[in-house]
């Protein structure tokens, strides 16, 4: 009975001590990004009415700062996507998570003003990485973990649950004394 407790308790520490690699964690996440790309619009002239104004082409920067809310991340890269193209704008990208330090890069953000041709903006920005940041919320189990957890409450109830007293049927007692 002792040895299985033993048992029980190595693996229960050994789980405790020893990383996974697959462990995925809830955090609630905020993206900072300088933003560059271009921004195509009808540039109507006086007397012109759309469709049948010039379309320009003009460069477009600027800062996009966005909550996503909860994110399950697992260990590496996580791909992500936010809003929608025609309400807030469209982000996609990807945030690392390298034992919680968070890292975002390959940021793409689309926006049109209107569908189809219009004369309204159609803005297409990205940026090679962005600030990623949020805390820890809450920490998703392996099935590991709970197969071992599961399995060392089984063993102490199994333990619990043996009869106790007299020895085993069809052995006898013996005892082993030493004279002095």
């Amino acid at each position: 009975m002792l040895r299985l407790v033993k048992s029980v308790a190595i693996m229960l520490v050994t789980l405790m001590v020893l990383p996974t690699a697959a462990t995925a964690a809830v955090f609630d996440i905020n993206i900072y990004a300088d933003v560059s790309g271009t921004n195509t619009r009808a540039a109507c002239g006086p007397g012109q009415t759309f469709p049948y104004c010039p379309v320009e082409t003009l460069p477009y920067a600027n800062s996009l700062a966005q909550y996503l809310g909860p994110l399950d991340l697992m260990q590496g890269d996580n791909p992500f996507t936010y809003g929608g193209y025609y309400t807030t704008g469209l982000i996609t990208g990807t945030i690392t998570n390298a034992n919680g330090v968070l890292t975002g890069h390959d940021l793409l953000y689309s926006y049109a003003g209107c569908s189809g041709p219009c004369a309204g903006d159609h803005i297409t920005a990205s940026a090679a990485t962005f600030l990623v940041t949020g805390g820890v919320i809450g920490s998703v189990p392996e099935p590991a973990t709970w197969a071992l957890l599961l399995s060392g409450i089984g063993a102490v109830g199994w333990v619990l649950r043996r009869p106790r007293g007299g020895a085993a049927p069809g052995r006898a007692k013996s005892r082993t004394t030493a004279l002095g």
